[in-house]
């Protein structure tokens, strides 16, 4: 299960898709607190002109980005933050998905 905290829900749905995205099947559920019942928590803190995300894997700090820009200018910043930034953070999930196994094979029974 993947733990999602925020301050804003101004790219709540962008951020979800993402994280399904590498985590296809996991459940994601909202928090207000890193804890040690999730797998992954994603604490995203919206600032004044700049986001910090921090990744928690089983409440140890994995990683951290921070991305600066006018945030409330959806058009322009939610494609920036997709396709470069947000990515960043994931490669650690990455490792432990299919996205990250070379040897994965999609018609390998045993994988659903």
């Amino acid at each position: 299960m993947i733990g999602l905290i925020q301050n804003k829900t101004i790219y709540e749905y962008d951020i979800r898709s993402l994280i399904l995205a590498f985590m296809l099947g996991e459940k994601i559920e909202l928090t207000d607190h890193v804890d040690s019942i999730y797998d992954f928590i994603l604490d995203v803190d919206y600032k004044d002109q700049e986001i910090v995300m921090n990744l928690y894997k089983k409440d140890e700090l994995e990683d951290e980005i921070q991305l600066f820009g006018d945030y409330e200018n959806k058009k322009i910043f939610k494609n920036r933050m997709k396709t470069r930034n947000l990515s960043v953070v994931f490669q650690s999930i990455r490792q432990t998905t299919s996205m990250g196994n070379v040897d994965w094979d999609p018609s390998d029974k045993d994988c659903f």
